[in-house]
């Protein structure tokens, strides 16, 4: 049976900044390293970083990594966009008034049924 996983994804998004979502058994290891990072937690669960300021930035970046590596927690880099960006985009181009919103289940059970 393999360990149980605590893994950050970062992202990118045009509104957000550096965005990061956590997945795997210990997601919440994975979710406290961020905190203590700097990262700032959505509603959806994801959490976020400026990349306004690039020290500031390089500083976030170089906490996470300390704060993932004492976690247990490894860190990934997607190529894509952050994928709220996308129903918000779309959403925008429908005719009336629309909103999107992105629902993350970090948990492997609770996606289960997805």
């Amino acid at each position: 049976m393999p360990n149980p996983t605590a893994e950050i994804t970062l992202t990118t998004s045009r509104h957000l900044g550096l965005v990061a979502i956590t997945h795997g058994e210990k997601y919440q290891q994975a979710n406290r390293a961020l905190e203590e990072a700097g990262f700032t937690r959505l509603p959806n669960g994801a959490s976020t970083a400026p990349l306004t300021d690039p020290q500031a930035a390089r500083r976030t970046a170089s906490a996470l990594v300390h704060h993932a590596h004492a976690h247990g927690a490894t860190i990934t880099t997607s190529t894509r966009p952050y994928l709220g960006d996308f129903g918000t985009e779309i959403a925008a181009q429908l005719p009336g008034t629309w909103s999107a919103e992105l629902e993350i289940y970090s948990h492997p059970l609770w996606q289960e049924d997805l």
